[in-house]
């Protein structure tokens, strides 16, 4: 046996046992308050029922960009008090989470800092506020429920909004179903659109299917809920929504047949990857036929000539951005312009990447792309020490979300609940790899004291 540095065994052994302490403070059940205020911070972070007030007033797509819902500020504002609250409880566990996840925080830090250089100062401080508010609900799920076991608590999150949305179809269908124009027929249940709707119950596919590889019980309400939220993501219609579902299924497919039988993960693999190469033959080679199949045009509804004009904005303020959330204004001259050339009242830049280079430049974008990588490569290092469902789901997710942020904002933004999974799932697997070589290290250290002994 090699000789070590004994200062290293022993902080080794420190760190083991701060880790432990951890645990054992994320396995302590919350109390039902706890689980209730976490319940309406979800449902706030998913935008369910928030905006029905606006929903009564039949308003259009385009009206609703310049309608103002005092409820969502409400809602917000009663979620951060809440969490806050319970966020001064566990302030010793996040800020040893806010060190070990630098780059998070320097989002945070951007994103509060673009309030000086935001074209509308007021509107970014409100929603820099709400951002803090979703990084915070994403870090205490976790921590409060533990490290695998809170997705039992979004999809119970899930379940509400999902039943509600049927139950509200059938009562009110004029609400519940969009009527305008070519969207006529399209569910949104409790959402404000049809896309808000499918990306919700997308998220909550992966999710049910990740609580049913881990849990033993109640497996027949489970596959009930995955039943609905599949049914509801067709009922939207949304392409985007049903394209991210396949991914999810297919991966957890993937990991049950990798888990099981040795030849039947080299077929589930290649299966994936054929398919994967396929798709994108077909649509480097035949955008057009492959758009049409999907019920797309070849400019994706008008965003590719969106993309154009969103463009030229950034190259404005190349470095910094307009702030963070501080476009789509109504009455904005920019916004004004980009409605003019776009020929309808534009809501955002359809495109993650495109509205984070337009919010905080390219600074932020590529403190995005960093995170972009930890997340990953934490996720690989989870499968190589054993962790393989957190790992391989984490991997996953991020693959649908970062395909969904294609056509739609799942990056970077507060009130969105692709990103709160997404980081509670980057937060855990950190977790996870800290603990592991803690223990590993603090083994090394009782087996060289050993070999001292002898």
């Amino acid at each position: 046996l090699r000789r070590r540095n004994p200062t290293a065994s022993r902080s080794g052994s420190n760190e083991a046992a701060m880790n432990s302490k951890a645990e054992k403070c994320v396995t302590e059940s919350p109390r039902p308050f706890e689980s209730l205020i976490f319940l309406f911070a979800l449902l706030v972070q998913q935008d369910a029922f928030i905006t029905l007030p606006i929903l009564m007033k039949n308003a259009s797509l385009a009206e609703m960009r310049d309608l103002d819902n005092p409820l969502n500020g409400i809602s917000i504002a009663l979620s951060l008090l809440c969490i806050g609250w319970i966020s001064l409880s566990r302030l010793r566990v996040l800020t040893g989470l806010a060190r070990a996840n630098k780059l998070a925080v320097l989002f945070i830090c951007l994103v509060v800092l673009s309030t000086s250089w935001s074209i509308h100062p007021d509107v970014t401080i409100r929603r820099a506020a709400g951002y803090i508010l979703t990084m915070l609900v994403a870090a205490l799920l976790p921590i409060r429920f533990g490290i695998e076991r809170f997705m039992n608590m979004l999809s119970l999150s899930f379940a509400v909004s999902a039943i509600v949305s049927f139950a509200f179809v059938l009562i009110a269908p004029g609400y519940g179903i969009m009527q305008e124009g070519d969207l006529a027929g399209c569910w949104q249940g409790v959402f404000c659109t049809k896309e808000s709707l499918g990306s919700v119950m997308a998220v909550a596919v992966f999710v049910e299917a990740y609580v049913l590889i881990l849990c033993k019980g109640m497996r027949r309400w489970r596959y009930g809920l995955l039943v609905l939220y599949f049914s509801l993501v067709i009922l939207s219609r949304s392409k985007t929504a049903l394209l991210t579902v396949v991914i999810y299924l297919a991966g957890a497919g993937v990991f049950v047949l990798w888990r099981r039988n040795r030849r039947l993960r080299v077929v589930g693999v290649m299966a994936v990857i054929c398919t994967l190469l396929s798709m994108l033959v077909v649509f480097r080679l035949g955008s057009y036929s492959a758009l049409s199949a999907l019920g797309k045009d070849s400019t994706l509804t008008g965003r590719t000539e969106l993309w154009h004009l969103v463009l030229e904005l950034v190259k404005e303020r190349p470095l910094l951005g307009w702030g963070y959330r501080a476009m789509w204004q109504a009455s904005d001259p920019m916004t004004t312009w980009i409605d003019n050339n776009a020929g309808f009242k534009v809501p955002s830049s359809h495109n993650a990447f495109l509205e984070i280079a337009l919010q905080l430049g390219w600074i932020g974008l590529v403190l995005m792309s960093l995170f972009i990588f930890a997340a990953l490569r934490r996720g690989a290092r989870c499968c190589a020490m054993g962790w393989n469902p957190l790992g391989w789901f984490s991997m996953m997710f991020l693959v649908g979300t970062l395909m969904a942020g294609l056509t739609t904002e799942t990056l970077g933004q507060g009130q969105v609940i692709e990103w709160v999974v997404l980081n509670s799932l980057v937060f855990s697997c950190g977790v996870r790899c800290r603990t592991a070589r803690a223990s590993k290290s603090s083994n090394w250290s009782v087996i060289e004291s050993q070999s001292v002994l002898t």
